[in-house]
C-alpha cells in the first residue's frame, strides 16, 4: 500500500470516531503525555491546531500553561518550511496555506537552549516509531533541523498500522501514545 493509499484509509477510519469518543480518547492520551518525563522536561509545548478528528490539543496546551509552560503553534513558511510562533488565548489566529489556523503578530520561538517538546500530527503511525503525516513534509523537514528535540505523536489505536513506508527523508517519533498503549522508540 502507497502512503497516500494509507493516508486516504486511515483518514477515513478516523472520521468514523464520535465527537464525544473524540474528547474521550484525547483527554487519556494527554493525561498519559502529562505522565511522560518528556512533557515534564520541557519547558515550550510545539504543538497543532487539531483540524479533521485529529487527537484534541486543547487540554494540553491548557494543562501547560498551569504547569508554566509556554505552548506554540506552527506556522508554514515559503518553501515547505515551517517555524513555531507563541500563543496564549488571547493570541489572533488567522487561517494559514491550508486553511489551518495560525497565530499572527507573536513571538517566533527561538529553540537554541530551550527544552522543549514537540507534539506532532499524524494520520497512521506503526510501532516503530513511523508516522504518515498530510503529505507536505514540513513537520520532518523542521525536525531534521532539530534532531534533539523530543518528538511525541498523540493518536488513536485504530490509527496503527503494521508497517509505514517510510524512506530518508522520514523522521521517526520517539514515543507514540494511544488511548490504550504506549509505543516507545528511542526514548
Amino acid at each position: 500500500m502507497t502512503k497516500s493509499e494509507l493516508r486516504n484509509m486511515m483518514k477515513r477510519r478516523r472520521r468514523t470516531l464520535s465527537a464525544t469518543r473524540i474528547l474521550c480518547y484525547s483527554a487519556i492520551v494527554t493525561e498519559k503525555l502529562l505522565k511522560e518525563d518528556v512533557y515534564r522536561d520541557a519547558d515550550v509545548i510545539l504543538g497543532y491546531y487539531s483540524i479533521s478528528a485529529e487527537v484534541s490539543m486543547d487540554y494540553l496546551f491548557e494543562q501547560a500553561r498551569k504547569d508554566g509552560k509556554k505552548v506554540a503553534l506552527p506556522v508554514c513558511l515559503p518553501g515547505r518550511e515551517m517555524e513555531f510562533r507563541y500563543f496564549d488565548e488571547n493570541t489572533e489566529l488567522v487561517k494559514g496555506e491550508y486553511g489551518i489556523p495560525e497565530p499572527v503578530g507573536t513571538e517566533r520561538v527561538e529553540l537554541d537552549g530551550v527544552n522543549a517538546l514537540v507534539v506532532v500530527p499524524g494520520v497512521s503511525f506503526d510501532a516503530f516509531g513511523n508516522r504518515i503525516g498530510y503529505g507536505g513534509g514540513y513537520y520532518d523537514r523542521f525536525l531534521k533541523k532539530y534532531p534533539d528535540i523530543p518528538k511525541v505523536m498523540l493518536a488513536y489505536e485504530l490509527q496503527k498500522t503494521i508497517s509505514v513506508p517510510a524512506d530518508g527523508n522520514d523522521i521517526p517519533m520517539n514515543l507514540i501514545l494511544t488511548e490504550t498503549d504506549r509505543y516507545a522508540v528511542n526514548a
